[in-house]
């Protein structure tokens, strides 16, 4: 089952990233979340993984918890 972990506001920014992402957090994820923070006036983040949302996200950050088989499945239904 797919669901929505964590959402942020809705903003007006032109960029979406869709980042799909599955094993563990890599030791750098806070960086990256800096350099998200950093952007977050053009640019939502929103991570498709299995893994637990990291701590202290940034607010253009939202995350959708699906294991890979049920994406792959959901894919092929396609």
């Amino acid at each position: 089952m797919m669901r929505i972990v964590q959402k942020h506001q809705p903003s007006n920014n032109n960029i979406v990233l869709l980042i799909f992402y599955f094993g563990t957090w890599p030791q750098y994820i806070q960086i990256y979340n800096e350099t998200c923070r950093q952007n977050s006036d053009i640019l939502d983040i929103v991570f498709i993984s299995d893994i637990p949302p990291f701590e202290n996200a940034s607010q253009n950050i939202s995350f959708i918890d699906i294991s890979f088989d049920q994406l792959k499945k959901k894919i092929e239904k396609l």
